[in-house]
């Protein structure tokens, strides 16, 4: 997530796009493991990661209100 820090506005382009990557990545996940395509312990492993994007994401939504 090269950038974030770079940004100023809380509409900015480059936040707005990052969330939509993140709901994409997680729709994705979700529908692998529905089909058992992807195992839990590697859901575990995503969802780590996930959310500590979304967390960092959303860190510099607060810092720019």
């Amino acid at each position: 997530m090269d950038g974030i820090n770079e940004k100023k506005d809380i509409n900015s382009p480059f936040l707005n796009k990052q969330k939509s990557v993140l709901q994409t990545m997680l729709s994705e996940v979700i529908t692998e493991l529905d089909k058992d395509q992807m195992t839990a312990e590697g859901f575990q492993f995503f969802s780590f990661t996930w959310d500590k994007a979304n967390d960092l994401i959303k860190d510099k939504e607060k810092e720019l209100n």
